[in-house]
This record gives structure tokens, sequence and C-alpha cells, in this order.
């Protein structure tokens, strides 16, 4: 009977032992386990605070060349950023429309944002060297200046409102698409109504006998189809893209130029480390030199595409061009007096650049 007690403590004890060590076992391990997901998280929200998130805003329809190229950077940022960078790309006016761009990027609302340049023609005057007619009517004219101390210029203005130029996108030039007839004489233009892109064009527009109309990219084609204008002005790509060859007859141009630009938010990019800016510069250059490439080549497969699907071209003479540029003296006055001395001095600059009188 003694033995037995004895015996059964002893089985006790030795279970109350291994009930200890059990225990002081599983509480280092939870112990253990708690730090790892703590290491975890802490390495998770580390790596999320250094990864920097781009948002890229577009205007142009998925399948237009700048469109094609901007999804081009943001892969190319992404792969150079090896996962510092998480950039998106949001075309056809998903974030923002044109117009919105213009406080969005000053702002701050979105990193950054590709735009026809003449529309910050408002903030920045001498944005509209580029949409005075008769003026600059090739690419090679346009890569030349912009790759001046012209273009170094423009940079300068625009940095002055809280915007990184990043780089211009050749877009095209700029046509007139019209119903019923050509519009290249002055007389061709009286009481037309016709899209203008920026107020140096709609000043045109008015000094050539016809009435000017605001109409975004998008809504210009239900435009020309209902009669609310007579014509538009824009390139020959969105003739293609936006098929305005089903509710126009003809186009000419050149008239001018339509550069777009690739901007940021300023504040934002300085604030960025200098191995992200030299990514992010750098990838827009060879963007640029991609676009420049395509560009021609896009809107001679976008003119044989309109003009094969009816929309007939009108070849402008070198009077038609010199009247143009003539006829918009009233216009470039103007600009001259909201642009000022920085104006005078890109026309001038650009006059003998061109070898313009």
């Amino acid at each position: 009977m003694k033995l037995i007690n004895k015996n059964g403590i002893l089985t006790f004890i030795l279970l109350l032992t291994l009930l200890m060590i059990t225990g002081c076992g599983n509480a280092a391990n939870d112990e253990s386990t708690s730090k790892q997901s703590a290491n975890v998280t802490d390495m998770d929200t580390d790596t999320n605070e250094d990864v920097i998130q781009i948002r890229l805003a577009g205007t142009l329809p998925v399948s237009h060349h700048i469109s094609k190229a901007l999804e081009d950077y943001v892969d190319l940022i992404n792969e150079k950023g090896r996962g510092k960078i998480d950039a998106v790309y949001y075309p056809s006016g998903q974030l923002f429309e044109d117009n919105a761009i213009l406080e969005a990027i000053p702002s701050g609302t979105v990193e950054m944002a590709q735009i026809n340049y003449d529309k910050w023609s408002g903030m920045v005057p001498s944005s509209e060297i580029f949409s005075i007619p008769g003026l600059y009517t090739e690419f090679e004219q346009i890569h030349e200046a912009l790759d001046s101390e012209i273009g170094e210029m423009l940079r300068e203005d625009m940095q002055e409102i809280g915007v990184e130029p990043m780089v211009w996108l050749d877009f095209g030039l700029a046509y007139l698409a019209s119903i019923d007839e050509p519009i290249n004489s002055k007389e061709s233009f009286q009481n037309k109504k016709i899209r203008s892109t920026g107020t140096l064009s709609l000043e045109f527009i008015e000094d050539m006998g016809a009435s000017p109309a605001s109409v975004s990219g998008a809504e210009v084609t239900e435009a020309l189809s209902t009669g609310v204008i007579d014509a538009a002005f824009s390139g020959v790509t969105s003739f293609a893209s936006r098929k305005y060859y089903d509710f126009t007859d003809y186009f000419t141009g050149p008239f001018f130029s339509f550069p777009h630009i690739l901007v940021a938010n300023k504040k934002w990019y300085d604030s960025l480390p200098s191995d992200i800016q030299d990514i992010l510069s750098e990838s827009a250059d060879e963007v640029m030199h991609s676009v420049r490439e395509a560009a021609k080549d896009e809107e001679q497969k976008a003119s044989e595409e309109s003009e094969a699907n009816g929309l007939q071209y009108i070849e402008p003479t070198d009077e038609d061009i010199q009247l143009w540029y003539s006829e918009s003296e009233n216009a470039i006055n103007n600009w001259i007096n909201r642009s000022g001395e920085r104006g005078e001095e890109l026309l001038e600059k650009s006059k003998e650049l061109l070898g313009k009188e």
C-alpha cells in the first residue's frame, strides 16, 4: 500500500514536470512567433513606405501612339525602380480630362500627367508659341526649337507655376477638318463655327471671320455630327482614332503644331531621391525619342486611313501658309501683350531659327 502511494507520487511529479516543460516551450514558441510576426509587419510597413506611388493621368485614347509610349514609360520606370516605384498609367481621361489636369498637377492632386502643351496658355502664355499659324509647321522645326534655348526658356516658365516638364511629346501637326468645303482661304472661313484649341487659335479663327468654339477632344465627333461646329483643328491621328471622317469631308494644313507634354508636380518631383529623379528623367528621354520616331509614321497611316474613308486632303500652297501667318498678326500682338518680354524673345528666336521675317 505504501509502495503504491510512493509510485503514484513519483508519477504525479513526473507528469507535473513534463507539463511545466511543455508550457515553457510553448510560451517560448509563442514569443518567438510573436517576434517573427512583428518583424514581418515592420518589414512590410518599411517596404510600403519606401515604394513611391505614381499615378500618370493621360487624355488620349489607348490606341494613340502617345498612350502606347506612356504605357512603355510606366513599365520602364517600374522595371528600373526595382520595387521602389509603383507607377500606373490611366489613359483616356480616366482620372482627369485635359482642363482638370491644369489644376490637378500644380496642386499635387496627381503626380504626373500628359496634356496638350498649349492648354497651359492661361497660366503660362509663352506655351502658345507653337500655336501661331504658319510658324512651326514641320516636325523637324519643333524638335530643333525644343532642343535649343527656346525649350529651356519654356521649361523655366512651367517651373514657375509649380510644374516640372519631363519631356515634350510629338502629337502631330494641327490640321483643319471641315464639312462640305475645305477651309484654307479667308473667304472659306467666313461664318463657320470652328473648334479652337487655345487662346491664340481662338483669336486667329475670329480674325479670319469665323466663330470659335471650345470643345474637348472627346466631344469633337459629336459636335461635328450634330452641327454644333462646322470644322475642328486637331491632329490627323485624332481624325483616324476618333473617326472624324464619318462627319467631315475635307482637311487641310498643317496650320501650326501640337506638341504634348509629360509633366509632374514640381514639389513632389523635387522631394524624390536623386536616383528616382534620374530614373524618371532618363526614361522620359527614351520615350521622347520613341515618340518622335512613331509620330511621323502614325500621322502618315492616319492620313491614309482618313483618305481611304472619304476625307479628302487639300494641300496648302506656300501662299496659303504665308496668309495664315500674316493674318495672325493681331493674335500674335495680343499674345505678346499676355506673355510680355518673354513672348517677344521667343518669337524673335523662333523667326531666327526658321528664317522668317
